[in-house]
């Protein structure tokens, strides 16, 4: 066992309370759920995976069954290079060999210290705020249905401002 037991505590009380479904790995420390998004997101769901570390851990929340055509790599790439630009919080990412993006978040958390509900809330809530965000522009750009990732990305901040 290479991973923090306290850290897979708080995370299996977090799935506990939500009732949340959820599996864990007890020999890799590997967690994996899922979320809906909701009707008015063109995007229904993401899947996690959330690894244990010693010291910390990492959230990869992926789009299951949307993957960027081939056709389409570079300008996914280019929008994710614009989404990504200033993120505070985590980054989205592109597998160059099957065109799946992830959103991913990576947390180190002191000895000893307690995680909190909240704490472990926004590490699974922020991800669903950042597919939702840019859903309609990832949809867009990913699948060819435009082929313009800057105005993709600017009219998802311009969403955002409303």
């Amino acid at each position: 066992m290479n991973y923090s037991e306290p850290i897979a505590f708080y995370w299996k009380k977090y799935f506990e309370k939500d009732e949340a479904k959820y599996d864990f790995d007890e020999e890799k420390g590997v967690f994996r759920t899922g979320y809906g998004l909701g009707e008015t997101c063109p995007i229904s769901s993401l899947r996690y995976i959330i690894i244990i570390k010693e010291d910390g851990f990492l959230v990869r929340a992926y789009i299951p069954g949307i993957k960027a055509k081939a056709s389409n790599f570079e300008n996914t790439a280019m929008l994710l290079t614009y989404i990504n630009d200033g993120m505070r919080y985590g980054n989205f990412e592109m597998d160059m060999d099957d065109g799946e993006i992830t959103f991913k978040m990576a947390n180190i958390v002191p000895d000893g210290a307690e995680l909190e509900y909240d704490y472990i809330d926004k590490n699974v809530v922020i991800p669903l705020m950042m597919v939702k965000k840019y859903a309609d522009a990832l949809i867009g750009i990913m699948l060819g249905y435009t082929d313009d990732p800057k105005a993709a990305y600017e009219k998802a901040m311009a969403e955002d401002a409303d």
